[in-house]
């Protein structure tokens, strides 16, 4: 992961997004705080790499290509943050650190960073995560209320459905309702589901080595014997033990067939070697995830949050087979109202509620930081070459996936895309781009995204 940094005292200019999802005031606040990194490396001109153009997007705060957010801070930014133990400092720390980036937050993260600010003004000392806590009582009621409707409406819906599959959705939303009530219920273990949730813990744990170990034993649950509840062959084993203990030596005529190398049994064995890895990490949400594991390998009742993610994967193997039918669009539909973390504030606290101190800063700020969108994606043959490049945020970048740039597009505001390139003809018009590069960076959009872009300003410059 490439770190780049920012200078102390540059100032963060806030863009107003008139109309936009992302609505900015017009303040800046000076960068100045011992944990701002500094310019470890100037940046050469006329840009080529990826790593420049990255740097001279923060460096010169340009806005994301779709939403128009200014650019402030990269993932190696937060890197650097999470390695000198911000995120787990006094909050009266992290905000007056953070503050300066505070424009270049999302629109949810921008409000739930506004209520920490509050909290931080009359208990300074407290970390992140308590901070969070308080809030937390009175947004989990206030999500409810949006909630429960939506799964009423859904279960109105069910009658619908084929007898098979209003039962299977039925069975989901009790399930869910328990998620979300925090009641304790019987649930099979999913090895998935929980290596899922371990390799998005893992990368707020500050020690890469660890979190590459924790993921790494959290992956041998996925295997598909352990899914389907086989007879674990040899071959396996002998790859479990190998991968928690490299050094241990299995001796020869050993009985795979012992009743310690049951299904069950391995599962324990690879869930303590996690247990043992994330004990000096001291992570609550680490901690509470393999405890729950533990829990449902027992066949004993547990309580875990409710995900929107989890539960739209879950919708779609109810709905398995009737692909096609409008009642399915119909269901999707419903659940589509339902509050997700990047939407609403009140999500975002329930989500983080038990989550670390690490675990909440990057989710608050890693949807912003800024990446190198391939405007023709490689998976569609687009060049690896800077006329195909544009800078656009995280949380952007993503959501497109394999989208259509113009389909895209329509989720956004259409002078959004006006005002990313009149920043960038500005830019080479002062030598930062070249001549040739920026008409084919126009050139590429303008085929990708089928909008028209006004480039009179764009000044021809012979290469040197």
């Amino acid at each position: 992961m490439k770190i780049i940094s920012i200078m102390p005292n540059i100032f963060v200019q806030r863009v107003n997004l008139k109309n936009n999802h992302n609505d900015y005031s017009s303040y800046r606040y000076p960068v100045r705080d011992e944990f701002v990194p500094g310019f470890q490396s100037k940046i050469t001109y006329p840009i080529t790499t990826q790593r420049d153009f990255k740097k001279h997007a923060i460096k010169t705060h340009k806005p994301c290509m779709y939403c128009n957010i200014p650019f402030s801070f990269d993932d190696g930014m937060y890197e650097k943050w999470k390695q000198a133990k911000l995120f787990s400092s006094p909050i009266k720390t992290l905000v007056s650190t953070l503050q300066p980036y505070k424009n270049s937050l999302h629109s949810t993260e921008r409000e739930v960073f506004d209520c920490v600010e509050k909290i931080a003004q009359t208990r300074p000392e407290i970390k992140l995560n308590d901070a969070i806590r308080i809030i937390a009582v009175e947004s989990n009621k206030k999500l409810l209320k949006v909630q429960l409707p939506i799964f009423d409406e859904l279960m109105k819906a069910s009658v619908n459905l084929p007898v098979e599959n209003q039962y299977k959705l039925f069975e989901l939303i009790q399930k869910s309702k328990y998620r979300m009530l925090k009641k304790p219920y019987i649930e099979e273990f999913s090895g998935k589901e929980f290596h899922y949730k371990i390799k998005n813990l893992a990368k707020t744990i500050p020690n890469e080595k660890k979190a590459e170990r924790i993921t790494k034993l959290a992956e041998l649950l996925t295997i598909p014997e352990f899914r389907k509840n086989d007879q674990i062959r040899e071959k396996t084993i002998k790859k479990i033990i190998k991968t928690i203990d490299p050094q241990h030596k299995i001796p020869s005529g050993t009985n795979f067939r012992n009743p310690k190398f049951t299904n069950k049994n391995l599962k324990k064995y690879i869930l303590r070697a996690i247990q043992l890895e994330i004990q000096d990490v001291r992570q609550k949400d680490l901690t509470k995830i393999c405890e729950n594991a533990e829990r449902q390998i027992n066949g004993l009742p547990v309580t875990y949050k409710f995900s929107n993610k989890a539960f739209l994967y879950d919708l779609h193997e109810v709905l398995e087979g009737l692909e096609g039918e409008p009642i399915r669009g119909i269901i999707f539909e419903i659940a589509g109202k339902l509050p997700t973390s990047t939407d609403n504030i009140h999500a975002f606290i329930t989500k983080h509620d038990e989550a670390s101190c690490e675990k909440i800063a990057y989710d608050l700020l890693t949807p912003s930081v800024v990446t190198i969108e391939h405007m023709h994606p490689t998976y569609h043959k687009g060049p690896d070459k800077i006329f195909n490049w544009s800078v656009a945020c995280k949380r952007c970048n993503n959501s497109r996936g394999s989208k259509e740039m113009d389909i895209f597009y329509k989720h956004y505001p259409k002078e959004n895309a006006q005002k990313y390139w009149d920043a960038i003809i500005a830019d080479c018009n002062k030598g930062y781009f070249t001549f040739n590069d920026t008409v084919g960076m126009l050139k590429i959009f303008k085929r990708q995204s089928k909008m028209k872009i006004n480039s009179k300003n764009l000044k021809f410059r012979p290469e040197q």
